[in-house]
This record gives structure tokens, sequence and C-alpha cells, in this order.
């Protein structure tokens, strides 16, 4: 709520595998339509997610209205890989930021939708959400 350009909004969790196998991990973001407009906020934004310390994913281009693979342009995926073999018993701590681009001052007033439901879905090895 009330983020203005240049502020940062973070946020995280952390997951514990509790089963008996292995399991990868991933954020998906089920609302096609809210991460779309997500994407549409290209250079206006930055994300950046990481796992344990790690960067697992950062964009501050996230035009998804570009092909996939357009050098410098990386929009949010719909199914994001946060942990590959979570052994059981094990844990990773999630965070997430977002970033607000300065250069939005000079667009206001402008309303963005920042509201991005995202799921965490642990599947076996190798297995895609999706699948």
């Amino acid at each position: 709520a009330n983020l203005l350009p240049g502020d940062t909004a973070t946020g995280g969790y952390t997951v514990e595998n509790i089963g008996r196998s292995a399991q990868d991990v991933y954020m998906t973001f089920p609302k096609e339509a809210q991460l779309k407009l997500i994407n549409q906020l290209g250079t206006y934004a930055e994300i950046e997610i990481t796992v344990d310390g790690e960067r697992v994913f950062f964009s501050d281009n996230l035009n998804g209205n570009y092909p996939p693979g357009t050098p410098g342009v990386t929009p949010l995926p719909s199914d994001l890989q946060l942990t590959e073999g979570l052994v059981p018993g094990d844990t990773a701590t999630v965070e997430f930021s977002l970033k607000l681009s300065e250069k939005l001052q000079t667009q206001l007033p402008i309303a963005i939708p920042l509201s991005l439901p995202y799921s965490v879905v642990a599947t076996q090895p190798g297995i895609n959400p999706g699948a």
C-alpha cells in the first residue's frame, strides 16, 4: 500500500520439506491477467527474488510484450523454480522485493495494480507444476 516511485517493498517466507523424498519448489503465479499487468511495467519496476541469499530471479525490464529471449528483457515467468531437490528436513528462505522506478514520478498520476497472488508448489524432482 502507498508504494511511491523509488520505494521498495519486500516480503518473504520459509519453506520446509516435511515429506519423505526430495522436492523441487516453485513460486507460481496463477492469475495470468495480473501477471501480465506486472510484466507490462517494463523498466518502471525491478523485481528480485532470492533463496537463502542467492538470487534466483532479477529483472529491471519486465516487458512481457517482447518475444521470449529478447536481450535485456526478462518478464516474470508464471512458474519460477526456487529450489531443486530440497531434501526432507531442509528449509529454504525466500525473499522478494519490488522497487518502483523513480522515473515514475514524471508519469504520475498513474494507477499501478501491484497485487500479484502466488502459490508455493512442491513437485517431484524434474516435474514442472503445470505438468
